[in-house]
């Protein structure tokens, strides 16, 4: 599907989740300065952090022509359809910081990372579209399978759009060819392997942590 035919579906779509104002409104694309990372190049941005949403939607509402949810700053909507549901389906978006992931084959990350999961039970969309919003001019996006990045082969829309299929979910990731200068922030963040290891380690200390805290209540108590 068409950047704009992304666009007109979205608008005839029944809209769920709630976020402010309309999806199309409630950020302005393709501005570093306006976008909402997980991660901020430089590590200082005057907006929000981005934040991921997850919602319910039922067979009346899909039967309706499709249902939309999108984050609470709009930089990732999925729209699904179906002709027949026989169960409500859960949409769920969760923005990454590109860190946490391999690097890209060749390009460089543009804005957040977005793993989207759909969740059905006896049924699968009919279709199923992520249209992202991008700090920089987009030249495509790529899916993370857990082993290897997949190019989508987007075609960027303006104002640093850029819609892909969504169909099983997966984690999503906006390429460009320059950052504006910021090249620079990619890589001392992706390839420092100390911080998925501080992150790994600090969860193994704390559960280790709770077990001694156990194992001396059980000791008292005795």
């Amino acid at each position: 599907m068409t950047l704009g035919g992304c666009w007109r579906a979205l608008a005839a779509a029944t809209v769920v989740a709630g976020a402010i104002g309309s999806p199309a409104l409630a950020h302005s694309p393709g501005s570093a300065a306006t976008y909402h990372w997980v991660e901020p190049p430089g590590g200082g941005t005057s907006m929000p952090a981005a934040t991921g949403r997850s919602a319910e939607v039922t067979p009346e509402l899909l039967a309706a022509g499709g249902a939309s949810v999108w984050t609470p700053d709009a930089q990732a909507i999925v729209t699904i359809r179906t002709r027949a549901a026989s169960s409500s389906a859960r949409i769920s978006i969760t923005p990454l910081a590109p860190a946490t992931l391999p690097p890209l084959p060749r390009l460089l990350p543009n804005g957040n990372a977005y793993r989207v999961e759909i969740e059905t039970v006896g049924w699968e969309p009919d279709t199923a579209e992520l249209l992202l919003v991008t700090p920089w001019s987009a030249a495509t996006v790529y899916r993370w399978d857990g082993q290897a990045w997949t190019d989508l082969q987007a075609t960027p829309g303006p104002d640093g759009r850029v819609a892909v299929p969504a169909d099983g979910g997966g984690t999503f990731l906006a390429a460009a060819t320059s950052l504006d200068g910021h090249e620079g922030w990619w890589a001392s963040l992706t390839h420092d392997p100390i911080r998925p290891a501080v992150a790994g380690t600090g969860l193994a200390l704390a559960a280790v942590a709770a077990l001694r805290r156990g194992r001396s209540a059980i000791s008292r108590a005795g």
